[in-house]
């Protein structure tokens, strides 16, 4: 699978070195608005090359939004806007809220994923990335009930049984529930 992360600092480059590492289908592409990013991803072999968002959306068929959270709403707009029903786009951002909100009327909400995983450090940037950076981690996705079951799917496994190892916690808002979120399966 052709997959194109946005966003090369820990998670997103995090998520990038994880799917490389694997003996599996992922092809692993990258877009930053830093140049200092672009070429440290690059020379830590974290991403296959990078690409325009233009030329990302024409090759690969997922997308992950790895940017600071005040610029996920924006960008995730402009990529649905560009998608056909081929793709899967999902975020790793921390505030799924207002996400979901800024989304929640496009015409291709359907092949977005709202996700969270729960990990971080101190650090940032593409040399702040590591192997198991995830590994027994918790996984939040979001409004579960206005992705198609195909992207869910993907998504799911992706972390969960690829090396990043997350649990998936699926839940069928964008707030939590007072019932709690439906755990999908350990690692």
């Amino acid at each position: 699978m052709k997959t194109a992360v946005n966003g090369l600092g820990l998670i997103g480059g995090s998520i990038a070195k994880e799917l490389n590492r694997q003996a599996s289908p992922f092809e692993v592409y990258g877009i930053d608005s830093s140049e200092l990013h672009v070429s440290k991803a690059i020379e830590l072999g974290l991403v296959r090359s990078t690409l325009s968002l233009d030329e990302a959306i024409n090759r690969c068929t997922q997308m992950i939004l790895a940017v600071p959270a005040d610029k996920i709403q924006a960008l995730a707009i402009d990529v649905l806007d560009r998608i056909g029903a081929h793709h899967i786009v999902f975020d790793v951002g921390s505030t799924k809220d207002e996400i979901c909100k800024t989304v929640a009327a496009h015409t291709m909400r359907h092949r977005f994923v709202a996700a969270h995983p729960l990990a971080d450090t101190e650090f940032s940037g593409p040399e702040a990335t590591h192997l198991n950076l995830f590994r027994g981690k918790k996984n939040i996705i979001c409004g579960a009930e206005r992705s198609d079951d195909d992207a869910l799917i993907l998504v799911s496994t992706m972390f969960k049984t690829s090396r990043i190892c997350l649990i998936n916690l699926i839940l069928m808002a964008c707030m939590m529930p007072s019932s709690g979120p439906m755990i999908s399966a350990e690692c």
